[in-house]
């Protein structure tokens, strides 16, 4: 007997194909929707093309851990590296990969950290513009044009996990954003 399909007769291939697309879309948007996901503490890093932190970065990336700071940049004359991600977990929006932006941007960075409860001496160094909040809390706020300057504040945090945003803006000239936090009981 000679099997026959009509037009609306059922395929076991379709449903496995119709699967297989189905996890492979998945997969391929599952990924570019966690590039931005940090692990607890690493910082998101993402980079704007104006000063004042407007419309979409055009690069977003994790900043993994284990550096002498919680952020250390020093770009001098130039500025952040976009388009490559700087090893991390990237979403690149920006092409060809590795432009420099010098001048005229800014940096974001946000992520979540285990804190000790008790004192705390957060430190920052920049030039220019610098702003720095521990669970929407701003704590440091130098949003200004200013050759390098540096700002010490202690303050009692909190034990437990607690949201650090910085926001950095360079005008033009020399590029450095510094932030660093000390346990000091």
């Amino acid at each position: 007997m000679k099997c026959q399909y009509s037009k609306n007769s059922f395929r076991p291939w379709e449903s496995t194909l119709l699967v297989s697309i189905f996890l492979v879309i998945s997969f391929i948007l599952g990924n570019v929707a966690n590039a931005g996901s940090c692990e607890l503490g690493e910082f998101t890093r993402e980079v704007f093309p104006n000063p004042n932190l407007r419309g979409a970065p055009v690069e977003k990336y994790c900043q993994p851990p284990g550096f002498s700071k919680k952020i250390d940049e020093n770009w001098k004359l130039s500025g952040p590296s976009v388009g490559g991600g700087g090893g991390g977990k990237a979403e690149s929006f920006h092409e060809p990969a590795y432009k420099v932006v010098s001048d005229n941007f800014s940096v974001r960075w946000a992520g979540t950290f285990d804190f000790a409860g008790g004192r705390y001496q957060v430190t920052t160094t920049s030039d220019d513009g610098i702003r720095v909040w521990i669970d929407k809390k701003l704590i440091m706020d130098d949003w200004n044009v200013h050759a390098p300057k540096t700002h010490r504040k202690n303050l009692h945090v909190p034990s437990g996990e607690r949201e650090v945003r910085v926001e950095y803006f360079e005008r033009g000239g020399g590029a450095l954003v510094q932030v660093d936090w000390e346990h000091i009981r």
